[in-house]
């Protein structure tokens, strides 16, 4: 998906989330503030993730990039258990149906006026996050809501892993959750293999 065209933005806080998921690049350390300011300005979020979620933003703003980029490797690409690919943790690999989800990806962003541009899979958090940003809030949130099984599976075992990534995934778990049922804690804190 190109990130860089002129959608209009519905939900800052879905392209911010985006943004704290992609590969840590300079640019990314340098819209720190904005994304801050998103999470900050986030109404459907608790405190406790919403601190989660700025410790993490000042532990990316206080650390080496190169650091940041091996930690980042470490923990998304070179674990499978940790992909953002969300369909890996919700279809066996050979699945008929992951093939067809996967177009159903695509022609879901092009319906909503995104052009979708590899590298990245359809079904890549980020990306899908990017998409959840330009729609209204009742379609991002429907969006979302069928990837919110690997989201919390994603939680789970990045708690497990001690990742500090593991802040992001409360922060939409999190809202998800308030979005179904307000007022409910949504506290987390099992491990999941």
């Amino acid at each position: 998906m190109n990130r860089e065209t002129h959608i209009t933005v519905v939900s800052p806080f879905y392209r911010a989330l985006s943004r704290l998921l992609d590969f840590p690049e300079s640019a990314m350390k340098e819209s720190l503030s904005e994304i801050e300011e998103a999470v900050r300005n986030e109404p459907v979020l608790g405190e406790t993730s919403r601190k989660a979620g700025l410790d993490f933003m000042d532990w990316l703003r206080s650390g080496n990039l190169l650091d940041l980029q091996e930690i980042y490797t470490q923990t998304f690409d070179l674990s499978e258990k940790h992909t953002l690919c969300i369909l890996h943790h919700l279809m066996e690999e050979q699945d008929r149906a992951k093939g067809e989800a996967m177009a159903g990806l695509i022609a879901f962003y092009r319906e909503n006026g995104v052009e979708y541009i590899a590298p990245e899979l359809p079904d890549y958090l980020p990306v899908i996050l990017e998409c959840a940003a330009i729609l209204s809030a009742e379609d991002a949130h429907d969006f979302l809501a069928q990837s919110e099984e690997a989201v919390v599976i994603l939680h789970d075992r990045l708690l497990c892993y001690e990742s500090p990534y593991s802040s992001v995934f409360g922060m939409l778990c999190d809202h998800l959750s308030r979005l179904k049922s307000p007022g409910v804690s949504t506290e987390r804190g099992g491990c999941m293999p």
